[in-house]
């Protein structure tokens, strides 16, 4: 197969910057809408999975958020190659509508008591859209910004993916926190959870509108001008296996750490001390904050340095510094606040660079597919379920440093990765090309560049 390299980048400065800022404003829109579930569990398992069992509505709550991630991979599988096939913009206008439409739905939901069965039925239903939206988010909005990204700066430039997450994450924490401060715990649990859903609808207005603003990027449009955009590029992505299985590995530390951090110690801290929600929404929201800090440093450094250090060192630092942390949270409400805002800047340094490093390594023509796929497999497996397999290793147990087990593993997990990972942080990005055929598979040959 003939192989090229990326094209020049067109475009710099002021067009750069509005394309990275409109970016950023969708993303962080999109993650915003699908926070707000998880940060207010608590009080969606009284109103939709009633049970005198506390922690077993929080299972049950948490199942609902887990089922959301296995149609991630579908979301993945669906709108990860069309936008290798159709264009990264299309798709990412269409999966910020979807994400909208049904987080808003979600904030005006009957409850159990109102519907009956019928009411988890339709909040299950609309947590998959969400699923499917995500899913199809990620992988497109990676692709696009890292295909924007200044030569030699795509690290730099594509932390602002992770960054917008995690300010999606921290604004939906603050509106939590500053609603249960303000409401109380009876008001939120009546009403003041549907909330940070109703914000969805307007955000969502905006961001479609910035979005349809952009142009596609350098590469797409390179790949449709020469007439070689895939037409099959779930089919053509299993030829990069290695590529595939380093994705994944290294996305179930990224996806895992992210959710236990930023959602589960939530949770966590609220039902096994009494410090009172109000401490753990605040260490939830100082979290983010931190998490934010290193990103963009380190991401920058990658690009001096390689992917591959980074990843490995932050992996290994995680790993050691679990179990202390599990231990000191538990000590006093103000050791919970310092001690979830070390968890968030270890996890900052965890994904600083784990979305650019596992998109730079799949060639443009399948480079929608390659990530979505992997990040799908990994946030289904371990990410996604990361909440629900902590609340169960704790209620079956009834041993509160149980998850704490689970995130070393999946730390584990991003070390074999980062271990395996082809770095090609200083390697031109590749348009068409294919694993070298009757040679080491881990060379990808260029036969032509533009």
């Amino acid at each position: 197969m003939m192989t090229t390299s990326s094209p020049s980048r067109q475009g710099t400065g002021p067009s750069r910057r509005k394309t990275f800022l409109a970016t950023v404003i969708g993303h962080v829109i999109e993650w915003f809408d699908f926070a707000a579930y998880a940060l207010v569990a608590v009080y969606i398992g009284h109103q939709f999975f009633p049970n005198e069992n506390e922690s077993m509505q929080l299972i049950a709550t948490f199942a609902t958020f887990a089922l959301t991630f296995l149609f991630r991979p579908l979301g993945a599988v669906v709108f990860g190659p069309l936008s290798d096939r159709i264009g990264r913009l299309k798709v990412l206008a269409l999966v910020l509508l979807i994400m909208s439409v049904a987080t808003t739905a979600i904030g005006l939901l009957p409850t159990y008591d109102t519907i009956g069965i019928a009411a988890p039925i339709l909040l299950v239903a609309l947590r998959c859209l969400q699923g499917l939206s995500a899913g199809g988010e990620s992988g497109s909005s990676v692709a696009f910004m890292l295909e924007h990204s200044k030569p030699g700066h795509r690290g730099f430039g594509n932390s602002w993916v992770t960054f917008a997450a995690t300010v999606g994450f921290m604004l939906g924490s603050a509106v939590a926190a500053i609603l249960a401060l303000t409401l109380g715990e009876q008001a939120m649990n009546d009403w003041g959870w549907r909330l940070p859903f109703l914000v969805a609808g307007p955000l969502g207005i905006i961001g479609l509108y910035i979005r349809l603003k952009l142009e596609d990027t350098p590469d797409f449009k390179a790949l449709e001008r020469k007439g070689e955009v895939s037409k099959s590029p779930v089919r053509e992505v299993f030829a990069y296996k290695r590529e595939l299985l380093t994705t994944i590995l290294i996305c179930s530390m990224h996806s895992a750490g992210f959710y236990m951090i930023l959602t589960y110690l939530n949770s966590y801290i609220t039902t096994t001390t009494d410090f009172g929600s109000d401490i753990a929404l605040t260490g939830t929201l100082v979290g983010a904050a931190c998490t934010l800090i290193p990103i963009p440093f380190l991401a920058a450094y990658s690009d001096r340095i390689g992917r591959k250090p980074i990843l490995i060192s932050a992996s290994i630092a995680m790993a050691v510094m679990t179990l202390p942390l599990f231990a000191f949270i538990r000590t006093s409400p103000a050791a919970a606040v310092i001690g979830l805002a070390v968890f968030g800047l270890l996890l900052g340094c965890v994904v600083s660079v784990t979305l650019c490093t596992t998109s730079e390594i799949f060639p443009a023509r399948v480079r929608g597919a390659g990530f979505s796929i992997g990040f799908g497999v990994a946030s289904a497996a371990v990410g996604g379920t990361a909440p629900l397999i902590a609340t169960a290793l704790y209620s079956s147990t009834d041993n509160v440093y149980a998850p704490a087990g689970f995130l070393i593993a999946v730390c584990v997990l991003g070390f074999i990765g980062s271990m395996i990972l082809i770095d090609r942080s200083r390697e031109e990005l590749l348009v068409d090309a294919a694993p070298a055929i009757g040679g080491d598979d881990d060379t990808v040959k260029v036969a032509e560049r533009v």
